[in-house]
């Protein structure tokens, strides 16, 4: 499983939207959804400062989001 399938299925299993997810992890308005789907389309990166506050939010191990 890909990271962004990881992302994707972890939020889902979180009962999160992609909107919820990025407001946690920090951003704003409609970049938080938009965020969020880039990362899980593949198209975008967690950023470095993002990861542990992301695999928190996630229940993922943090070794799961790094590339």
């Amino acid at each position: 499983m890909t990271i962004p399938e990881k992302i994707k299925a972890a939020r889902q299993q979180a009962g999160l939207t992609q909107q919820q997810l990025g407001e946690k992890a920090g951003y704003v308005g409609e970049n938080a959804q938009v965020t969020v789907r880039r990362w899980e389309s593949g198209r975008l990166d967690v950023p470095v400062r993002k990861l542990r506050t992301v695999s928190k939010l996630l229940k993922l191990p943090l070794e799961d989001l790094i590339p």
